[in-house]
């Protein structure tokens, strides 16, 4: 019998890992050999240029240690293959982190079709297709919303604390807007009256101060300001597509109606702790990093997905209790975000213009061996970069 079981869940697992990996990589099928604008190739020659304390360096004024960490990685493969190999690891990153949350929705007593779903929402974010896709610097962002699943699960269903404060640490030198997470994790013991300072949460407060200090003293030495950007955008501008106004508006108004359903008032079920919680953070995250960096595509995934999956387990948990008028207006958000996730599902121009980066190497590759020159200029569509024909040779 438990043969029976355990060949039961190794085909489930299977059947998620095939899915998750079939999303992934139908998302980068335009852009698999390109190298994404942002960091472009200059983030890899620093770590070429550099011995592993780079992994310590910082970037845009904060620390970023397993963004650098990953960059170490594809640097040991010929450079010919940096785009694929940065692209594999992104869909690696987006699989990963699909089973992860699928397993913590698990966790809470979902059905597996639920928690497949719920995993599969990470890999299709629309608001994901306009830069990150296909991007593996977004590790922080994968973190972060593993972070936010793993402090939002019951009391009952908490995942070990040996396994959440590693976690938060690495979390936290690696994104600076872990503080946001945080302070929601506070608002939200203060307003349930719960003990703040009982072992398991000292801990955890610990954990995240432990990261704080570093990425502050990291920040700090920098002399960047709060907002990292000076030239951030806070008003949807004239032109702006259906692309921003659904995906930056979407998130904040989901999490903030599931969190208004709390109040009494309103004749609609009660959402569960999950989905409150994964509402709080997904509303505290936006309105924060909102005030930080203005409207931006690398700040609504993260909120996007939690909105998905709240929208997802509160319609589940309480499909036979809502009304029919009710469910009129869940059919219309459910089709929207349905027609959202397939018209938005590809990498976007922005990361699937230009040369394809090997066969751009291959170019110059034969221009270095083939003619007297020193070094040549690697075209891509944004980031165009020198590279001297001896270090480029070295690495084919």
């Amino acid at each position: 019998m438990k043969f029976v079981n355990f060949y039961k869940e190794l085909n489930r697992v299977g059947l998620a890992v095939l899915t998750y990996t079939i999303a992934a990589a139908g998302r980068v099928i335009h852009s698999a050999d390109r190298l994404p604008p942002d960091p472009s190739y200059g983030f890899f020659e620093e770590s070429h240029n550099s011995n592993l304390s780079v992994i310590f360096r910082t970037e845009g004024g904060y620390l970023d240690v397993p963004r650098r960490l990953l960059s170490e990685l594809v640097i040991l493969f010929p450079i010919r293959y940096t785009a694929f190999i940065g692209t594999g690891l992104w869909v690696l990153l987006c699989v990963l982190s699909a089973l992860a949350v699928m397993f913590l929705v698990l966790r809470v007593g979902y059905s597996f079709l639920i928690a497949l779903v719920s995993g599969l929402l990470v890999v299709l974010p629309p608001s994901a297709s306009e830069s990150q896709v296909g991007n593996q610097s977004v590790v922080k962002w994968f973190l972060l919303l593993l972070l936010i699943f793993a402090l939002s699960l019951p009391p009952k269903k908490q995942i070990n604390v040996s396994v959440l404060v590693p976690l938060l640490v690495v979390v936290g030198i690696s994104n600076p807007v872990t503080f946001l997470v945080f302070g929601s994790f506070v608002i939200l013991l203060l307003i349930r009256r719960e003990k703040l300072l009982i072992p398991r949460n000292k801990l955890i407060i610990l954990a995240f101060l432990f990261g704080f200090v570093i990425e502050f003293v990291a920040w700090k030495s920098t002399g960047v300001g709060v907002h990292k950007y000076d030239d951030s955008v806070y008003q949807l501008w004239s032109g702006a597509g259906a692309f921003w106004y659904y995906n930056f508006l979407t998130p904040i108004l989901t999490c903030l109606v599931v969190l208004l359903l709390k109040i009494q008032r309103f004749k609609f079920p009660k959402p569960s702790v999950l989905i409150v919680n994964l509402a709080c953070y997904g509303l505290v995250v936006w309105i924060g990093t909102y005030y930080l960096g203005g409207i931006a595509d690398r700040y609504m995934v993260v909120p996007q997905v939690l909105s998905f999956v709240v929208f997802l387990l509160y319609l589940i948990e309480n499909i036979r209790a809502i009304k029919k008028s009710q469910i009129l207006l869940c059919g219309i958000y459910a089709c929207v975000a349905i027609i959202a996730l397939v018209y938005w599902y590809e990498a976007s121009w922005f990361l699937s213009s230009g040369p394809r980066w090997s066969e751009e190497i291959d170019r110059k590759v034969f221009e270095c061996t083939n003619g007297s020159i020193e070094s040549v200029i690697v075209e891509q569509f944004m980031g165009n970069f020198e590279i001297t024909c001896r270090d480029l040779l070295s690495r084919t």
